[in-house]
C-alpha cells in the first residue's frame, strides 16, 4: 500500500507567559531565509472571541513537505525546529495545548496527514479512530484549565477546533477528518510534542495500524465515551486495554501513555512555578534536552511587529483566504 506523511506543528512563543505580536516578525524572517518554502510551509493564527481582549496573537505553525517515510518525515521536522530557533532569539518556544489561560479558542496542536489510496480511505479512518484514543493521550501536553490542573488535556476536551466523531469524516472541527483540499486523512486530535522519540513512537504505530489489512471493531460511540475519560483521567481500565491492544498490534510501549509531558509539566509547575515548566518546554524545542533554558522573554516593544504585518501576513493573505474557502467548502460526499 502506498502511504505518505506530513505533519503541521503549532507552537506558542511566550514572552512571560503570554504570546507576542512579535510572532509575525518571527515567521517574516523565517520566510526571508527561504520565501519558496516557507510561502506555504507556515502560518500565524490569532485569538478568536473574548480571548482577543487579552492579546490577537496565539500559535504559529510550520508544516512538512509530503514524505514517504518517518525517518524523512522526523530529519525534516528536526531542519524546521533549527530554522524556527535561530529567528528566535528571545521568547520562549512552547509546544504545548494550551498555555495557562483559560481560552478555548487559543491552542495549539499537532496534526498529522495521511496520503491513502481512495479506495482504502474509510478502512484506515475507522481502524486509524479506533486506536486514535491511546496515541493522543500519549501526545497530551496540555494539563492546565487557566492555571488550575484540569487532567491530561484541556485542549483536547474543549478546543473550539476539536471535537467528538461524527457520522461526516468531512467535518472539519473534529478529533480526526478527510481533508477537503488535500484529500487526506488528517489527525487534528494531537496535542504538541517537544520529544521526538516519543513522536517517533505514534507515528510509528500510527503507520502500522494504517497499514493493517484487517478492519477493526471501531465504533463512534465508544471513541467518543473513550474521549471523555483519556482527556482528563487519562490511563483508566479502558483506555489501558485499548493502550495493550495497540501493544499487540505494533509493538507501541505502554511508557508512553504512562507517563506524559502534561504529567510532566504539573510537575514542574508544582516544584517551582509555570515559568520553570515553560523553561523546559523552549529547551525540549531547541535542543532536545528536558532542562530549564535560559533564553531571555523580555517583551519587546509592539511596533517591532510591524514588520511581520508587512512582510509576512500582508503578502500571504490571498493565499490564506484560498486555503480557508478549500477547507470549509462544502463538498458533497462521493457514493
Amino acid at each position: 500500500m502506498t502511504l505518505t506523511l506530513g505533519l503541521e506543528e503549532e507552537f506558542f512563543v511566550l514572552y512571560q507567559g503570554r504570546p507576542h505580536m512579535i510572532g509575525l516578525t518571527h515567521l517574516a524572517r523565517l520566510l526571508r531565509k527561504d520565501p519558496a518554502y516557507y510561502f506555504t510551509h507556515s502560518a500565524s493564527n490569532f485569538s478568536r472571541g473574548e480571548g482577543a481582549k487579552q492579546g490577537l496573537m496565539s500559535a504559529l505553525e510550520v508544516s512538512t513537505p509530503v514524505c514517504t517515510s518517518i525517518q524523512d518525515l522526523l530529519h525534516t521536522l528536526k531542519q524546521l525546529r533549527s530554522q524556527v530557533s535561530m529567528v528566535i532569539p528571545q521568547g520562549l518556544i512552547a509546544p504545548t495545548g494550551m498555555f495557562q489561560r483559560d481560552d478555548i479558542n487559543n491552542t495549539a496542536g499537532l496534526h498529522i496527514h495521511l496520503g491513502v489510496e481512495a479506495r482504502e480511505q474509510e478502512r484506515i479512518y475507522q481502524n486509524v479512530a479506533y486506536f486514535l484514543p491511546v496515541l493522543a493521550l500519549a501526545t497530551s501536553s496540555s494539563p492546565f484549565k487557566g492555571t488550575e490542573v484540569f487532567g491530561q488535556s484541556y485542549r483536547m476536551h474543549a478546543s473550539y477546533a476539536l471535537g467528538g466523531l461524527t457520522d461526516d469524516p468531512y467535518k472539519r472541527f473534529q478529533d480526526l477528518i478527510i481533508t477537503r483540499r488535500l484529500g487526506t486523512i488528517e489527525v487534528r486530535v494531537l496535542d504538541p510534542v517537544w520529544d521526538l522519540q516519543r513522536l517517533e513512537a505514534v507515528l510509528d504505530a500510527l503507520v502500522q495500524v494504517a497499514q493493517l489489512k484487517e478492519k477493526l471493531p471501531y465504533q463512534q460511540a465508544d471513541y467518543n465515551q473513550l474521549r471523555s475519560q483519556w482527556t482528563q483521567k487519562g490511563l483508566t481500565p479502558q483506555m489501558l486495554q485499548r493502550a495493550r491492544e495497540l501493544q499487540d498490534a505494533t509493538g507501541f510501549e505502554l511508557q508512553w501513555v504512562e507517563r506524559t509531558v502534561s504529567d510532566d509539566l504539573v510537575e514542574l509547575t508544582a516544584q517551582k512555578d509555570y515559568q520553570h515548566a515553560l523553561r523546559h518546554l523552549d529547551s525540549g524545542y531547541r535542543t532536545g534536552t528536558w532542562e530549564a533554558s535560559r533564553t531571555p522573554d523580555v517583551p519587546p516593544p509592539h511596533h517591532h511587529s510591524l514588520e511581520g504585518w508587512l512582510t509576512y501576513y500582508l503578502p500571504r493573505f490571498p493565499y490564506i483566504a484560498y486555503k480557508g474557502i478549500k477547507e470549509n467548502l462544502k463538498t458533497r460526499k462521493e457514493s
